[in-house]
């Protein structure tokens, strides 16, 4: 490891660069179904549960002092730019901007990964996926 690696630090930042690029590429945002498109990150975390709690241990590790990797930053700002989009074409709310609405998708569907809230048990879980479908469907329709 120590061939490859200053120490456990630059380890374990590594792995959360890799896990958080993988997630950005395979869960590629589609801005004309926001609510399929939470339904999509919500499976990919409930099927691999490890990475969520590896990314909130990341965040509590690291706190205020953790870095953004570029390709992150750059996957949000062409899921901003998307949602922009979408917006001007009339299928995605304009009552919020485009980052606010990427940052409420985001939130309603990792909702329920964080595990001890006391929130999980507040919806069957059966039920959590079709929630988060209904939310984000209500955030972000344009109004009629």
């Amino acid at each position: 490891m120590y061939s490859f690696f200053a120490g456990k630090e630059e380890l374990f930042g590594a792995v959360y660069d890799r896990i958080v690029e993988a997630v950005t590429q395979a869960m590629p945002i589609t801005p004309d179904d926001l609510p399929g498109y939470a339904a999509g990150l919500y499976d990919a975390a409930t099927a691999n549960p490890k990475v969520m709690r590896f990314i909130l241990w990341y965040a509590l590790e690291r706190g205020d002092d953790r870095r953004v990797p570029a390709s992150v930053t750059a996957s949000m700002q062409d899921k901003v730019a998307a949602i922009e989009d979408a917006q001007r074409r009339g299928t995605v709310t304009d009552r919020f901007g485009a980052g606010q609405v990427l940052a409420l998708v985001l939130s309603v569907a990792n909702m329920w990964q964080i595990e001890g809230d006391g929130t999980r048990n507040l919806v069957a879980v059966a039920q959590h996926r079709d929630t988060i479908v209904s939310a984000v469907r209500v955030l972000t329709e344009p109004a009629r």
